[in-house]
């Protein structure tokens, strides 16, 4: 039987809760891409993004606590189907350089998924009035955020342009 929510402090503990959910499987997730990257400086990024999701499932069960509710996992769809993408990409990508490229993408659809899901629980706390979880989680986005411009400053500065020189088919 699904339960229904039926209020907006409800509607954020199930947020939180996904978000928790997203945040334990990404790790899993982490070191697989860790060892099938080869540039090192996106290896270094993966690296402490794993690192800070450990401080992120610490300031979520900080949250859920507030909130009276226990950390226990609940089933992320949305998070089990953009894992399965990130699998079957790396699996598929022919060479170093293009699984770097698909490494990155993959990471940050991960990532803006869950930018949506912090934002959007930030401004639900904010509309509570629940001023410690609207700092925990506005801490959480903009380590999330700051991830995002890394991934996308490797991308562009050196995993792209080294894929795209060694696939050159115009």
């Amino acid at each position: 039987m699904k339960k229904t929510l039926n209020n907006l402090q409800e509607a954020l503990t199930f947020m939180i809760k996904g978000l928790y959910n997203a945040e334990t499987e990404l790790q899993k997730a982490l070191t697989e891409c860790l060892l099938k990257a080869s540039n090192i400086n996106l290896r270094t990024e993966i690296k402490n993004y794993a690192e800070s999701s450990s401080d992120k499932l610490l300031k979520l069960e900080r949250v859920l606590t507030y909130l009276a509710e226990e950390p226990k996992d609940k089933i992320n769809p949305v998070m089990e189907k953009l894992l399965d993408e990130t699998h079957y990409l790396l699996k598929h990508a022919s060479n170093d350089k293009i699984r770097d490229v698909l490494i990155i993408s993959c990471i940050q659809n991960i990532n803006h998924y869950k930018i949506a899901g912090y934002g959007t629980a930030q401004s639900l706390a904010m509309e509570l009035e629940l001023a410690t979880v609207t700092d925990l989680l506005h801490e959480i986005l903009t380590w999330e955020k700051q991830t995002d411009r890394h991934l996308t400053k490797i991308a562009t500065d050196e995993v792209n342009v080294k894929a795209a020189k060694a696939g050159e088919v115009f």
